[in-house]
């Protein structure tokens, strides 16, 4: 989840956020829609390294797991001015970020900066990265799934995009692991969402920069312990407890001590991949947008970021410069239903809608119209199957689109669609893990008496999977075997089954980087808890954090002399000397004074609780 950035008695000036006249591009590459305000070389450059990220994914992980369930758009930004209007923001003001992951139930969309380098979209790297990894044939537990998207998050192209690194070292989780106290391992295998370690600021900071550490071991660490690795996971798929299944899997190797023998290393190594020249070369070519299509496009991201106000404003702009727009038509009825408005109104416009030429924009009005209007509203079939028609025209076997589709058919009184049955199929053994895709194809197989077939596709989400999907896949083979013996009809199958359910794409919140203030040359910093701000006249302001088993001391001569930032939303615009009303997980910076003995502060950043 994002998180707030203040700095303290600062003020900030409103920013215009009036469309831009800016001339805006679109490239589609075979797998994202890259568009911008940037030249037709730019475009293609980032669609390579996005294009060779998710190669390199399909050679680590699978083939399969690259599969996305909706279009993935990326939008790229000339500078800082013109991507703040679509950063999150905090009392009005807009959080400092580098990169923001949109992630949507029916489109992600992924926003990066052009003026800054590599690290400054690892984070959209990471998301995408879960994303990848929800489509594996297996659940992952959460250091493991936090750990490969940070060690993903690495990549960088070299050799003019015919190379790629990933497996870096990362230095800031390298600075925290050695001035923090580590996780005990059986505390980190046994941390699920809901965990205290999983949503507790200081201590969430060391999981993560452990999880990235600890699975850097086991893959790329002397001895190799993949085997083991691949153990643990498939004794976690058997239903074996976290604790268990990794004492089975790996004996009696202290991985603790040989995990903090390995940070004090600090050699950590990367993995190269090459790449075919077709990687690189893919056939697409960036083309100019319309003026209205690049404001309804930015009037629907803001309908996603929950910014309606701005939304309707660039909506606006749009119907003014093309009243006939399809995009606007879209983006104009997702805003209405965001607003709760009449639905009606929102649902007869795109009915009338005529196809768009535009794949994407076609995709957007059919999944728009099924939202609105629900699955079970099969009056709407026809028109939901015509624009996907077109999206698949352009783009073959939209998952998403795909399992709309398939949902509408089975409420139906026509039932599945041959050719809508034999997609999901695709589908779904593209991405074994998604169980919405295969609770739907269980119940189309049912829906032709295949009842056997249905029970083993149902069958594996039974047990290992988070207890809501373990409960739905339950009440699904009950039904099955109750109408399979009689005792319900078969329409209980598409009336009564569990629906598919929320997924990792449709429910997180946009992502972003929080930008700590850098260390300068000489400066030191430490994580902990402070309780309180010491004045003490002749002495000025002395901070005493506590990190770990120490309390590191620091002093300035007065608070005017440090910077100090807040990442919170709850701590007011000014401190004081005395106590805090609560202890804050903070960092401390300081610099050596010439006697080499005390420490000045130069910054204290208040850290989020999450």
């Amino acid at each position: 989840m994002w998180h707030r950035l203040v700095v303290i008695g600062l003020a900030a000036a409103a920013l215009d956020a009036a469309p831009a006249e800016a001339q805006w591009r679109r490239l589609d590459s075979p797998n994202f829609v890259v568009m911008g305000e940037a030249s037709a070389r730019d475009l293609r450059d980032i669609a390579v390294q996005f294009e060779g990220f998710r190669e390199t994914l399909a050679r680590v992980l699978s083939a399969r797991v690259t599969t996305t369930a909706v279009p993935t758009v990326v939008i790229v930004f000339p500078h800082d001015r013109a991507f703040t209007p679509f950063k999150p923001k905090f009392n009005g003001k807009p959080v400092e970020a580098s990169g923001l992951f949109v992630p949507g139930r029916d489109i992600n969309y992924i926003l990066v900066r052009n003026d800054v380098g590599a690290d400054g979209i690892r984070v959209v790297l990471h998301e995408y990265t879960h994303l990848a990894a929800s489509n594996s044939d297996r659940p992952m537990p959460i250091w493991l799934g936090e750990g490969l998207a940070e060690y993903y998050s690495t990549f960088e192209l070299v050799r003019g995009g015919r190379d790629a690194m990933i497996g870096g070292i990362i230095g800031e989780h390298l600075t925290y692991l050695k001035e923090s106290v580590l996780i005990p391992l059986n505390d980190l295998l046994k941390v699920e969402h809901d965990s205290p370690l999983y949503n507790e600021g200081s201590r969430r900071g060391v999981l993560y920069a452990q999880s990235w550490a600890l699975t850097h071991m086991l893959l790329m660490g002397e001895p190799g312990r993949t085997k083991e690795l691949n153990s643990y996971l498939h004794n976690l798929a058997t239903g074996r407890a976290p604790v268990d299944a990794w004492q089975s899997a790996f004996g009696a190797q202290n991985i603790q001590q040989a995990l903090e023998i390995y940070i004090r290393r600090d050699s950590f190594l990367g993995q190269k991949f090459s790449f075919s020249e077709g990687v690189a070369k893919f056939d697409a070519t960036a083309t100019q947008m319309s003026p209205a299509d690049v404001q309804a496009w930015q009037a629907d991201l803001l309908v996603r970021l929950d910014d309606v106000d701005a939304a309707s404003t660039r909506l606006a702009q749009a119907q003014k410069l093309d009243a006939s727009n399809a995009r606007a038509v879209v983006a104009a009825a997702r805003l209405a239903h965001a607003r709760q408005q009449t639905d009606g109104q929102a649902a007869a416009a795109l009915r009338t809608l005529p196809t768009p030429t535009d794949w994407l924009v076609s995709y957007l009005a059919g999944t728009s119209l099924v939202q609105i209007v629900g699955p079970e509203h099969t009056d709407d079939l026809n028109h939901v199957r015509r624009f996907f028609k077109a999206a698949h025209a352009g783009r073959a076997d939209i998952p998403h689109a795909v399992s709309q589709l398939a949902a509408m058919e089975l409420a139906s009184t026509a039932g599945p669609d041959p050719e809508t049955t034999v997609a999901l199929k695709r589908v779904r053994d593209e991405a074994p893990n998604r169980y919405e895709y295969a609770f739907l194809y269980a119940q189309m197989l049912a829906m032709k008496s295949q009842y056997a077939q249905a029970r083993e596709v149902v069958v594996p989400f039974m047990i290992g999977y988070p207890a809501p999907i373990q409960r739905s896949a339950r009440s699904l083979m009950g039904l099955l075997v109750d109408v399979e013996s009689g005792q319900a009809s078969a329409r209980a199958i598409s009336s009564s089954a569990p629906p598919p359910g929320e997924t990792r794409d449709s429910t997180s919140p946009p992502v972003t980087r929080l930008i700590f203030r850098e260390l300068k040359p000489g400066e030191q910093r430490a994580e902990g808890v402070l309780d309180r701000i010491e004045c003490v006249q002749g002495r000025g302001v002395i901070f005493n954090v506590k990190s770990g088993d120490t309390v590191v001391s620091a002093s300035a001569p007065a608070l005017g002399d440090i910077e100090l930032i807040t990442y919170r939303d709850d701590l007011g615009s000014s401190l004081g000397c005395g106590p805090l009303k609560a202890p804050l997980p903070v960092y401390l910076t300081w610099r050596m004074a010439a006697d080499g003995t005390s420490r000045i502060v130069v910054a204290v950043e208040f850290l989020p609780n999450r």
